[in-house]
Order: structure tokens, then C-alpha cells, then sequence
């Protein structure tokens, strides 16, 4: 059978089916995953200090997405505080924290804390936790 030009459009409409069941279903729900934004923030008496930013797959568990908290680069929400001196590289806060994990306006999870120390990156307005911080805050949630 000989296929020429005339041919193009009824070969595209015989494809055409199956071309879209194989981009609806199959590639998009396994091979596509979306991405999911989330927002983590640290709040100290009610009012958020810190935020940070960090993409996930959209089917990952809530439960996991604790497990990247040690790669989040937080960036202080007011400005003017006192992290903006250049010699500080520690800050502690002591009274009620809520480190929480946010996607758009939807709080999917948190965990309260008295204490929370933060680590000051070299050379920029960046904080972050420190491993030892990250294995008392992940007993913390073991513990619920």
C-alpha cells in the first residue's frame, strides 16, 4: 500500500486516538508526576521570622516532606531584624515556635518547639539548621 500526501490527514485522524490515550493517562499519572511548592516557616509567638522554598513531587507523602527540611535555605521574612548584622551567625529563639510546612494558603503539617537554634550562611542573609537541630526535631515528630 502506497501512503502519499493525500494521505496525511486520515493517517493523523487513525493516530489520533491513540496518541491521546497514551499522553492523558499513562505518561501523565507515571512518567509526569507534577510539582507541589512548598512553603516551610518558622514562627516565633504567632508571628513568621523565616520562610523557605522547596519543590516537591506532588504525590510525595506529607510524612516525607519533613525529610527535607535539612536542605532548606530560610530567608528571614522582616528584613530589618537583628539578623541582618554581619557578625551574627547564630541565632536561638526560646519560647513557643512553630516550624510548619505550607502549600499555597494550606498547612499540611507543623511541629511546636521551645527552642530552635539557626545557623547563618557564609556571606548572606540565609539561615538554615543545623544537623543536630534536625535530629531533635525529627525525635520531636517520631513522638507524636
Amino acid at each position: 500500500m502506497k501512503f502519499g500526501l493525500h494521505s496525511l490527514p486520515l493517517l493523523l485522524l487513525l493516530s489520533a486516538p491513540l496518541l491521546l490515550s497514551l499522553g492523558c493517562e499513562t505518561v501523565t499519572s507515571h512518567l509526569h508526576a507534577g510539582q507541589r511548592l512548598l512553603v516551610f516557616e518558622i514562627l516565633f509567638d504567632e508571628e513568621v521570622q523565616f520562610a523557605g522554598l522547596r519543590g516537591v513531587n506532588d504525590n510525595m507523602p506529607i510524612h516525607q516532606m519533613w525529610d527535607i527540611l535539612p536542605n532548606i535555605t530560610f530567608e528571614p521574612v522582616d528584613k530589618e531584624t537583628k539578623t541582618n548584622t554581619s557578625n551574627q551567625t547564630i541565632l536561638t529563639y526560646q519560647g513557643k515556635i512553630v516550624i510548619r510546612i505550607k502549600h499555597v494558603e494550606n498547612e499540611l503539617d507543623s511541629i511546636s518547639t521551645e527552642t530552635l537554634t539557626l545557623s547563618k550562611l557564609a556571606e548572606t542573609n540565609s539561615w538554615s539548621l543545623n544537623q543536630q537541630e534536625i535530629d531533635r526535631l525529627k525525635h520531636l515528630l517520631n513522638q507524636r
